[in-house]
Protein backbone atom coordinates (compact mmCIF):
# COMPACT_ATOMS: atom_id res chain seq x y z
CA UNK A 1 0.00 0.00 0.00
CA UNK A 2 1.25 3.49 -1.27
CA UNK A 3 1.00 6.38 -3.15
CA UNK A 4 4.22 5.36 -5.42
CA UNK A 5 6.20 7.39 -7.97
CA UNK A 6 9.43 7.86 -9.73
CA UNK A 7 10.91 10.99 -10.33
CA UNK A 8 13.26 11.88 -13.09
CA UNK A 9 15.53 15.13 -14.03
CA UNK A 10 16.56 15.84 -17.86
CA UNK A 11 20.58 15.14 -17.78
CA UNK A 12 20.79 13.62 -14.82
CA UNK A 13 20.88 9.30 -14.68
CA UNK A 14 19.17 9.23 -11.25
CA UNK A 15 15.85 8.91 -10.07
CA UNK A 16 14.04 9.51 -7.09
CA UNK A 17 11.40 6.74 -5.39
CA UNK A 18 8.49 7.95 -3.24
CA UNK A 19 6.69 5.64 -1.40
CA UNK A 20 3.96 8.14 -0.01
CA UNK A 21 2.62 11.84 -1.44
CA UNK A 22 3.34 10.45 -5.25
CA UNK A 23 -0.20 12.21 -6.42
CA UNK A 24 0.32 15.48 -9.18
CA UNK A 25 -0.33 17.42 -6.58
CA UNK A 26 2.45 16.21 -3.80
CA UNK A 27 5.24 16.35 -6.85
CA UNK A 28 4.12 19.64 -8.32
CA UNK A 29 5.17 21.09 -4.70
CA UNK A 30 8.02 19.61 -4.40
CA UNK A 31 9.05 20.38 -7.75
CA UNK A 32 7.90 23.94 -7.09
CA UNK A 33 10.55 23.62 -3.73
CA UNK A 34 13.20 22.29 -5.86
CA UNK A 35 12.78 25.30 -8.29
CA UNK A 36 12.92 27.92 -5.91
CA UNK A 37 15.51 26.74 -4.34
CA UNK A 38 18.30 26.28 -7.61
CA UNK A 39 16.67 30.05 -7.68
CA UNK A 40 17.46 31.58 -4.51
CA UNK A 41 14.09 33.45 -4.91
CA UNK A 42 11.25 33.73 -2.21
CA UNK A 43 7.68 32.53 -1.97
CA UNK A 44 4.83 34.31 -3.53
CA UNK A 45 1.97 32.47 -1.63
CA UNK A 46 -0.67 33.14 -3.97
CA UNK A 47 0.13 31.63 -7.00
CA UNK A 48 -1.99 29.16 -9.11
CA UNK A 49 -0.72 25.61 -9.36
CA UNK A 50 0.07 25.93 -12.56
CA UNK A 51 2.85 28.47 -11.64
CA UNK A 52 6.12 25.69 -10.79
CA UNK A 53 8.51 28.77 -10.78
CA UNK A 54 10.00 27.55 -13.96
CA UNK A 55 13.37 28.92 -15.45
CA UNK A 56 13.56 31.47 -17.81
CA UNK A 57 14.80 30.18 -21.45
CA UNK A 58 18.15 31.09 -21.11
CA UNK A 59 18.66 29.26 -17.87
CA UNK A 60 18.81 25.75 -17.71
CA UNK A 61 19.00 23.93 -14.33
CA UNK A 62 21.85 21.83 -13.44
CA UNK A 63 20.85 18.15 -13.20
CA UNK A 64 22.86 16.91 -10.22
CA UNK A 65 22.42 20.17 -8.24
CA UNK A 66 18.61 20.33 -8.63
CA UNK A 67 18.51 16.46 -8.04
CA UNK A 68 19.84 17.26 -4.68
CA UNK A 69 17.29 20.02 -4.12
CA UNK A 70 14.46 17.96 -4.91
CA UNK A 71 15.59 14.93 -2.95
CA UNK A 72 16.28 17.38 -0.26
CA UNK A 73 12.57 18.99 -0.15
CA UNK A 74 11.08 15.70 -0.28
CA UNK A 75 13.08 14.78 2.62
CA UNK A 76 12.20 17.55 4.72
CA UNK A 77 8.87 17.23 4.28
CA UNK A 78 8.80 12.96 5.22
CA UNK A 79 10.54 14.28 8.49
CA UNK A 80 8.73 17.13 9.55
CA UNK A 81 5.38 16.75 7.94
CA UNK A 82 3.90 15.23 11.57
CA UNK A 83 2.41 11.88 10.26
CA UNK A 84 3.71 8.95 11.42
CA UNK A 85 3.91 7.31 7.64
CA UNK A 86 5.92 10.10 6.76
CA UNK A 87 8.54 10.02 9.89
CA UNK A 88 10.51 7.48 8.14
CA UNK A 89 13.63 8.10 7.41
CA UNK A 90 14.14 4.87 5.80
CA UNK A 91 14.22 3.63 2.22
CA UNK A 92 10.38 2.48 2.05
CA UNK A 93 9.31 6.18 2.33
CA UNK A 94 12.12 7.60 0.11
CA UNK A 95 15.16 6.25 -2.23
CA UNK A 96 17.29 7.38 -5.07
CA UNK A 97 18.65 5.25 -7.40
CA UNK A 98 21.88 5.64 -9.57
CA UNK A 99 20.44 4.82 -12.60
CA UNK A 100 17.00 5.80 -14.76
CA UNK A 101 14.12 3.42 -12.68
CA UNK A 102 10.58 4.15 -14.26
CA UNK A 103 7.73 3.09 -11.54
CA UNK A 104 4.94 1.18 -13.04
CA UNK A 105 2.54 0.96 -9.91
CA UNK A 106 0.10 4.00 -8.66
CA UNK A 107 1.34 7.11 -9.73
CA UNK A 108 3.81 6.14 -12.36
CA UNK A 109 6.35 8.54 -13.40
CA UNK A 110 7.10 12.17 -13.83
CA UNK A 111 9.95 13.69 -15.49
CA UNK A 112 11.32 17.16 -14.76
CA UNK A 113 12.77 19.05 -18.27
CA UNK A 114 15.90 21.33 -18.40
CA UNK A 115 13.25 24.58 -17.15
CA UNK A 116 12.10 23.04 -14.18
CA UNK A 117 8.42 22.35 -16.25
CA UNK A 118 7.33 18.45 -14.92
CA UNK A 119 6.53 16.11 -18.28
CA UNK A 120 3.12 14.29 -17.04
CA UNK A 121 2.79 12.33 -19.93
CA UNK A 122 4.23 9.22 -18.10
CA UNK A 123 1.71 9.71 -14.81
CA UNK A 124 -1.36 8.23 -13.95
CA UNK A 125 -3.52 10.62 -12.01
CA UNK A 126 -5.62 8.37 -9.29
CA UNK A 127 -7.12 11.11 -7.11
CA UNK A 128 -9.36 13.80 -7.84
CA UNK A 129 -8.96 17.45 -8.86
CA UNK A 130 -10.04 18.91 -5.32
CA UNK A 131 -7.28 16.26 -3.50
CA UNK A 132 -4.22 17.66 -5.90
CA UNK A 133 -5.16 21.07 -5.22
CA UNK A 134 -5.29 20.29 -1.82
CA UNK A 135 -1.89 18.74 -1.55
CA UNK A 136 -0.23 21.13 -3.82
CA UNK A 137 -1.63 23.96 -1.22
CA UNK A 138 -0.79 22.03 1.81
CA UNK A 139 3.05 20.90 0.64
CA UNK A 140 3.45 24.35 -0.55
CA UNK A 141 2.78 25.96 2.92
CA UNK A 142 4.55 23.38 4.79
CA UNK A 143 7.66 24.94 3.07
CA UNK A 144 6.62 28.80 2.92
CA UNK A 145 6.64 28.13 6.86
CA UNK A 146 9.70 26.03 6.91
CA UNK A 147 11.51 28.93 4.93
CA UNK A 148 10.29 31.57 7.29
CA UNK A 149 10.96 29.84 10.37
CA UNK A 150 14.73 30.03 8.51
CA UNK A 151 14.67 33.54 7.75
CA UNK A 152 13.45 34.07 11.35
CA UNK A 153 16.38 32.49 12.88
CA UNK A 154 18.79 33.93 11.25
CA UNK A 155 18.04 37.33 12.26
CA UNK A 156 17.60 36.68 16.30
Amino acid sequence: MGNRASISVEGSNQTIFVHWNGGKGSIMAFVREANRRCQASKYEPEKSNDDLLTFDDNENLDPDVYMIELYSAIRQFFSFSGEQKHRGRDSLSLRIFNSIQKNDEDNKHYHVNGNGSIDFSGSKLIENQEYTEGCFKDITSFFKQADNLLLTSDFD
